[in-house]
């Protein structure tokens, strides 16, 4: 024990008398572990500890898996009575849900989302309320449904921390509400997102008879000993009694039981596994350039090793010191590449937009966590030995006799440690080829798919949501306001035209299922689904969405007109053979009606994540909807934030208790939605820089190391004739024969690795060859450049100089 204490003693004073040489390897070893690092505390916090509740691997997520569609969906109120009524594995069940409601009282209208949840939700997460209580059983029946829960935020904010809160009312959609508790300030969901105030769930008789309406998402509570295995088994039999009992809405819907801590995490998940593997390449080629760099070092050292041995000391001996050495080295680079991975870390928190945190385990936010600490202290170990074992055992492989000589060290250099230099770099070469190759290749994926056209012009386009309380607004005048209110604001000066819809692209889209009068009766679960719209007049000239056939609507098209519809062409293509379907007749609602198609759209993008190529869609007059809750879109002639204040004028001017929220522009949503891409994109293009020069860097290393062994070589080869250009051209050949083995196998390995990342991203593109001919250009000119380098300097050797210095 103490020989090893004497070694690490040894390692720490070798750091400290030799600090400009370990400089450089710290510093590339610090570069490559603290990207990992920063990595793997993504992951620790959303995908391996994603939840603080109590009993975590006895929580479950029960979802619905609409097989013919593709898709998940939501789970019917009788389904949810029946699963609750037959399980016999999953201990306590909760439903829950968000919704948007208008909160009034003494306080200014606001419009908050709202989580509907079951009382079992707090009890299946073991949390307590910080004032007051939390839901009970009796609060889910009609009638003594009117209580709610608030979150600790709006307390502190909207109330005042208000001590004696309970017990006061508040008003919601325009019902009386007594507020029962304050929910604690840790307490987040990530599955309902934010949610400024939690109300019963309850269910109207409508909603208990209907199986055709999704209506909740669900979660559960093993029972003590029951397993995640048991309980799929189970529910696969309850869904098929259920699809052979009900198969006009339950065919074709499978279960699936994850553990919550899974569902939780799989938001990002393939993105941060994409990365952290990236992440440990980059590493590689860090540890293959300082495994380089120390094999220069020993080699200058095998004096000393010689001595060592010949004075009694083992070969392992040496090899442990040589070992430790390292080991501290690579310990204070750890140090120094765990600030740098927590600067990466807080780094990639700044680019999470505050509208997506909610959704994201403990609201986006990484800690750097024992965990963490644990994981940068092994990655540290095992790095020391893979920089240092292969330098420390080909360091004692050595003729005593030829190292203790004077002069033994330019001679020492043998061609087993110029085959393993070599293979170390072309390693490098080979991973910096599939590490860029793949970053360009996702690069370009998914900027395709988050910057696809979107099928309408998206400048200038400025939304803002109205929320109409029920009591002030019944349904027939509803359509009165907005269309008063497009009236006020398209003629105000920087207004370019003007319209109400109910949805809006990229944030949050209905759907719907319909049939096609006179044709057959789809088969239970293959009724097709389309995105639906309520749009007002002159919608589609707002937006600029093209009308390939038929009109658009009109103010005819009002509540007491015949049910209208316009479908866009993917609906033709796929419904009507390209056929014409102006006059043809859809159907669909909780009380079937038919609309009849008068026009044509071209398909647009409404959510980056659906593809418009895929994505059925149809539009329904506003005024025949009568929607309560909407957006007013306006096309503005300027910045459309400026014009903001003068919408809410007028919208003031009409009725000022109605709350305006949601003030934004269209485009603003797309990259909040895009979020996620973007910041893939910058860590992916940070990997591949840095790969590349890590591997030039190694790429040069070599060469100058080469360069510097062979003075001797060079001044005779000047002496007896040799012009500077055959030295350039000699070194730099051997630059270049360094980097064809890993060219190819990179290439190889590239295209292995890019059908790996694709298995996790779908949206990265893999069989363009453009892409890889352009990297091993790079590569190729990177390779020439740098070796020039040394190559120049041993172009300038003064041949006498060289002779004289070996």
């Amino acid at each position: 024990m103490n020989s090893i204490w004497e070694d690490f003693a040894g390692g720490v004073k070798a750091l400290r008398s030799k600090p400009g040489f370990y400089a450089l390897p710290i510093a590339i070893l610090a570069l490559g572990m603290g990207g990992a690092i920063s990595l793997f505390s993504f992951i620790n916090a959303w995908i391996l500890q994603p939840i603080e509740y109590p009993d975590p691997d006895r929580l479950v997520y029960l979802g619905i898996l609409n097989k013919t569609a593709g898709f998940a969906d939501p789970l019917s109120v009788p389904d949810f009575m029946d699963w609750r009524r037959q399980s016999k594995s999953i201990e306590t069940m909760a439903g829950f849900d968000v919704v948007r409601k208008t909160l009034t009282g003494d306080h200014e209208a606001e419009r908050i989302r709202a989580g509907v949840a079951s009382p079992e939700l707090f009890r299946i997460l073991g949390v307590s309320a910080a004032l007051g209580r939390t839901l009970s059983e009796e609060s889910t029946t009609q009638g003594k449904n009117n209580v709610a829960m608030i979150a600790h935020g709006m307390w502190q904010n909207r109330f005042n921390s208000d001590p004696n809160i309970i017990g006061k009312i508040i008003r919601h959609d325009g019902q009386p509400t007594e507020i029962i508790g304050v929910l604690p300030s840790k307490f987040h969901f990530t599955l309902m997102g934010v949610a400024n105030v939690i109300v019963p769930l309850s269910f109207t008789q409508a909603q208990l008879e209907n199986r055709n309406r999704p209506a909740l998402r669900v979660i559960g509570k093993l029972r003590p000993g029951a397993t995640l295995q048991q309980a799929q088994s189970e529910f696969a039999s309850i869904a098929s009694q259920l699809a052979r009992e009900y198969p006009n809405s339950n065919t074709n819907r499978e279960v699936h039981i994850t553990s919550l801590a899974a569902e939780f995490g799989q938001q990002g998940n393939k993105y941060l596994h994409a990365c952290f593997l990236i992440d440990c390449l980059v590493l590689f080629i860090a540890i293959s350039n300082v495994a380089n760099l120390l094999l220069s070092r020993t080699v200058s050292r095998q004096r000393e090793i010689a001595l060592r041995i010949a004075l009694g000391a083992t070969k392992a001996r040496v090899i442990r010191q040589l070992l430790l050495e390292n080991i501290v080295m690579v310990l204070f680079a750890g140090a120094v590449g765990t600030q740098f991975g927590i600067w990466w870390a807080d780094w990639m928190q700044s680019m999470i937009p505050e509208s997506s945190r909610a959704y994201l385990p403990n609201f986006g936010v990484v800690k750097f966590e024992l965990n963490s600490g644990v994981f940068a202290f092994l990655l540290a170990i095992l790095v020391g030995i893979a920089t240092g074992l292969a330098p420390a055992i080909e360091g004692t492989r050595l003729d005593l006799n030829t190292a203790l000589k004077e002069g033994g060290g330019a001679s020492s250099e043998t061609h087993g440690r110029n085959r393993l230099r070599g293979l170390l770099v072309s390693g490098q070469i080979a991973i910096a080829l599939s590490l860029l190759v793949t970053t360009v290749l996702v690069i370009i994926g998914i900027r395709n798919f988050s910057d696809s056209k979107p099928g309408f012009e998206i400048k200038n386009l400025l939304a803002m949501q109205v929320a109409l309380s029920s009591g002030d607004y019944p349904k027939e005048r509803t359509t009165q306001f907005f269309e008063e209110a497009i009236e006020r604001i398209k003629n105000q000066n920087g207004i370019v035209s003007v319209t109400a819809t109910d949805a809006v692209p990229y944030n949050g889209v209905g759907a719907v299922q319909y049939r096609i009068a006179g044709q057959p009766e789809p088969r239970p679960g293959e009724i097709p689904r389309a995105a639906h719209f309520a749009v007002a007049p002159n919608y589609f000239g707002t937006l600029k969405i093209p009308l390939l056939e038929g009109r658009s609507f009109t103010s005819q098209d009002s509540r007491d007109a015949p049910n209208r519809v316009i479908v866009n062409d993917v609906i033709v293509r796929k419904r009507f053979a390209n056929a014409s379907p102006i006059g043809k007749k859809l159907i669909w609602g909780q009380t079937p009606r038919e609309y009849e198609i008068v026009g044509v759209a071209r398909s647009i993008t409404r959510d980056i994540w659906t593809p418009s190529a895929a994505d059925e869609q149809l539009y329904v007059p506003f005024a025949q909807e009568g929607p309560r809750q909407a957006f007013l879109i306006a096309r503005t002639s300027q910045d459309p934030l400026k014009m903001a204040d003068v919408v809410r004028k007028q919208l003031a001017a009409i009725d000022p208790r109605q709350p305006v929220f949601g003030v934004s522009t269209v485009d603003t949503f797309r990259l909040e939605r895009s979020a996620p891409f973007q910041i893939i994109t910058k860590l992916l293009i940070g990997s591949g820089l840095l790969a590349l020069l890590l591997s030039i860097v190694g790429i040069y290393a070599v060469v100058s190391y080469s360069v510097s062994r062979r003075m001797r070589e060079m001044g005779i080869r000047s002496a007896i004739g040799a012009s500077r250009l055959e030295l350039i051209r000699m070194v730099v050949r051997q630059g270049v024969f360094l980097a064809i083995p890993g060219l190819a196998c990179g290439l190889l390995f590239a295209i292995g690795l890019a059908r790996v990342i694709k298995s996790m991203i779908a949206e990265m593109q893999s069989d363009n060859p453009m892409i890889y001919i352009s990297v091993i250009l790079v590569l190729s000119v990177a390779t020439v450049g740098t070796s020039l380098i040394p190559a120049m300097r041993a172009a300038r050797i003064d041949p006498l100089q060289a002779l004289r210095h070996e």
